[in-house]
């Protein structure tokens, strides 16, 4: 896939490397950390938002998911 290695290149990584590095493997646990604590507080900041507009229905409450 030419435009994954192109993607890959740009991203500042390198395609022809098979193996992570020790570094990579020792921020993995924070980036899942942190990908929990964003998803717990995208949630919260969610059911706020739909408490305030009074979204009381399916459809209404998927409109206010959908414009946040």
């Amino acid at each position: 896939m030419p435009w994954f290695k192109a993607w890959q290149i740009g991203a500042g990584m390198d395609p022809n490397k098979k193996q992570q590095i020790e570094k990579d493997r020792k921020e993995i646990p924070r980036m899942i950390g942190g990908a929990a604590i964003a998803s717990f507080l995208f949630a919260c900041g969610l059911q706020v938002l739909i408490h305030s507009v009074g979204a009381d229905n399916f459809l209404a409450g998927m409109c206010a998911g959908l414009v946040a």
